[in-house]
């Protein structure tokens, strides 16, 4: 992974040797941490069926394909649809985008959409 991916807000795998155990998600990193960061220390994490729900996407009832509606400013809604099984994005009934394997990623993809991050709902 490297650290030019990274905003803040993004979550990612800190790995903590010192005290034996690892931080599963950092949900702000600051700016010096994020410089700093390498493999060794920090790791993507792969989206699963548990971070897209988290999410908020919409859970399929007979495909793979996860769905979550994108709502902009000027009163369009479009949706973002996640394929679990390929790895792939569409966009509003468009182009399929493959290799979006990592939270990160996927976050990033969100706001540059939007303008809005994307975290976890509480539900």
């Amino acid at each position: 992974m490297n650290s030019v991916e990274l905003r803040l807000g993004n979550y990612v795998m800190i790995h903590d040797y010192a005290k034996g155990n690892r931080q599963q998600v950092v949900d702000q990193l600051d700016v010096c941490q994020i410089n700093l960061l390498d493999e060794q220390y920090c790791s993507p994490i792969p989206i699963t069926k548990e971070w897209i729900l988290k999410f908020g996407f919409k859970e399929p009832k007979y495909t793979s394909i996860y769905s979550i509606e994108l709502k902009y400013d000027f009163n369009f809604t479009g949706y973002l649809d996640y394929n679990l099984e390929t790895k792939s994005i569409n966009l509003s009934y468009g182009f399929w985008v493959t290799n979006c394997l990592y939270v990160h990623q996927l976050q990033n993809l969100y706001f540059a959409l939007t303008g809005k991050e994307l975290t976890i709902q509480k539900t």
